[in-house]
């Protein structure tokens, strides 16, 4: 069993990327899933609930640029909302690493999926040049999700709304 700790969007940013994930899905028979940045993944063992929402409900709610649209050949990362780093997204993972002694080997590299899903580079390109994407996206709320390699098996443990 293993889980991730994502960074969920807004509601009204949150239905803007569900509305592009919804079509992507339904055009490329791909699953569909809770738009999201992956702060870290693939973690054996969690701290208590309790102790994850005291130290989690400290964080500001987070604003995160976009910089472009990828690709790529990994199926987490088949296309992409490529984010800028932060220094606040920094301090939201080191805080988990440091406050629960956590060790991670998961490459931190900001993005938020659109589809999950083989797919040739043409039609990744064509996609891209399809779509356009806001420049910031606001983040209010982290989860903890159960994760596996099947999208239909993920769930949700715990979310944990950020201040504002």
């Amino acid at each position: 069993m293993t889980y991730s700790i994502w960074l969920e969007p807004i509601k009204k940013d949150t239905i803007y990327l569900k509305n592009i994930i919804n079509y992507l899905a339904k055009k490329y028979d791909s699953p569909i899933f809770d738009p999201h940045v992956t702060i870290d993944s693939e973690i054996k063992e969690l701290p208590t609930n309790e102790k994850m929402i005291k130290t989690f409900q400290q964080i500001l709610k987070v604003d995160i640029f976009s910089h472009n649209l990828q690709f790529s050949d990994y199926i987490w990362k088949t296309l992409f909302i490529q984010l800028k780093k932060n220094l606040r997204l920094e301090q939201i993972r080191k805080m988990f690493k440091d406050e629960f002694n956590y060790n991670s080997s998961y490459n931190f590299e900001p993005h938020i999926s659109l589809v999950y899903k083989k797919l040739n580079n043409n039609i990744k390109k064509q996609i891209i040049q399809n779509i356009k994407i806001k420049s910031k996206f606001t983040f209010d709320k982290i989860s903890i999700i159960y994760s596996t390699k099947e999208v239909k098996e993920w769930k949700k443990i715990l979310t944990i709304n950020l201040k504002n």
